[in-house]
């Protein structure tokens, strides 16, 4: 059985009606944990941003198989990462044979701490997301700590991710006067 850079047996090693060893069926399963807290640090996370700074500090919640998201324990509407998080359930799942009805929790918690920082404070490398050209005065700095969970056959696989990012968000109404736009989006300091 040929093995993927993931350490997961590639699609063409398994037969059709063959299932991966328990074994390499773990690392897929945890390998989808580590994912999702990834996935929600990462570059995916954009269109949620400014819905994010709107409800500020707290605790936001995604179940990774229906998309329903909550925060500080209310419903809310989904948000657009939470249509990744989906996909990639599924898509992991389907790739390895493993059934999403096994799967009895796919979630993923992210307490955010948010705090209004000046723009031209740098504490972390910058990756530019948008036009430099653009301008806003709305930065934030966001303290991440992102758990996960995939729960299967009563068994659950558990990954957590911790970052500081800075967020520069378009404001309405900028102007020629506002610092440059050096990154909509996205510097990260992580911690494993």
């Amino acid at each position: 059985m040929r093995q993927g850079k993931d350490g997961c047996a590639t699609a063409d090693s398994l037969n059709q009606n063959s299932v991966a060893p328990k074994t390499t069926r773990e690392k897929c399963l945890q390998d989808l944990a580590n994912t999702l807290c990834q996935m929600f640090c990462g570059w995916r996370l954009t269109e949620s941003k400014p819905i994010l700074v709107e409800l500020g500090s707290g605790a936001v919640e995604i179940d990774a198989l229906t998309g329903e998201c909550t925060f500080r324990n209310m419903p809310m509407p989904q948000l657009p990462i939470a249509k990744d998080l989906v996909a990639l359930v599924e898509n992991k799942l389907a790739f390895r044979r493993i059934s999403s009805a096994d799967v009895t929790r796919a979630r993923l918690v992210a307490n955010l701490s948010l705090t209004r920082v000046p723009w031209n404070l740098r504490i972390t490398m910058m990756f530019p997301v948008v036009d430099e050209a653009e301008s806003s005065k709305r930065s934030h700095q966001c303290s991440v700590d992102c758990e996960s969970q995939v729960v299967i056959d009563g068994i659950v696989y558990r990954s957590r991710l911790k970052e500081v990012q800075e967020w520069f968000l378009a404001s309405e109404g900028s102007n020629e006067d506002d610092p440059p736009r050096r990154g909509a989006g996205l510097r990260t300091h992580r911690e494993l």
